[in-house]
């Protein structure tokens, strides 16, 4: 298993990413959650759309790389 020391390094990263989490993230999701309050349905249905294709983009990348390196017969 592979242990992380609690060191000053690690301890001033993680705090600038809870501090990225609050200051940034959480303002913008309020923001989204108000936004979708405001309009129509189908602004709604394109901004989920949205959300998810670039939710998804990461996973079907990972899977096609995986693809490749499974089913290549290609010599490297």
């Amino acid at each position: 298993m592979n242990e992380k020391k609690l060191t000053l390094n690690n301890t001033l990263r993680a705090a600038s990413y809870l501090s990225f989490v609050f200051l940034v993230l959480a303002p913008l999701w309020y923001a989204i959650a108000w936004w979708f309050g405001q309009v129509d349905e189908k602004a709604q249905l394109q901004a989920y759309l949205l959300l998810v294709s670039i939710i998804m983009v990461n996973p079907i990348i990972d899977a096609y790389d995986w693809a490749l390196k499974k089913f290549c017969t290609c010599k490297e």
